[in-house]
């Protein structure tokens, strides 16, 4: 939804429940748009913590690890 600034004004508190419900808001003024976006997000992805699954110390020429990986994973699943 895009709306002017007089009307962004008049239903501030309407637009900003649907922003944080969701729903894209733009408001337009003196030809710049701007959207109207909860800070941090409101949706369940953006909360998700990324989990570290390779050491971020580990060096990235030694590509060992990924071989190691490979013969564990087949061997897990070999029974299978």
């Amino acid at each position: 939804m895009e709306v002017n600034i007089t009307r962004f004004r008049s239903e501030l508190f309407e637009l900003v429940n649907r922003a944080l419900n969701g729903e894209l808001i733009y408001v337009t003024h003196k030809g710049v748009r701007v959207r109207l976006v909860p800070e941090g997000g409101h949706d369940r992805l953006s909360r998700i913590t990324p989990l570290q699954v390779v050491n971020p110390n580990a060096d990235p020429s030694d590509a060992t690890w990924k071989d190691e990986m490979r013969e564990a994973w087949e061997r897990d699943w070999a029974d299978l």
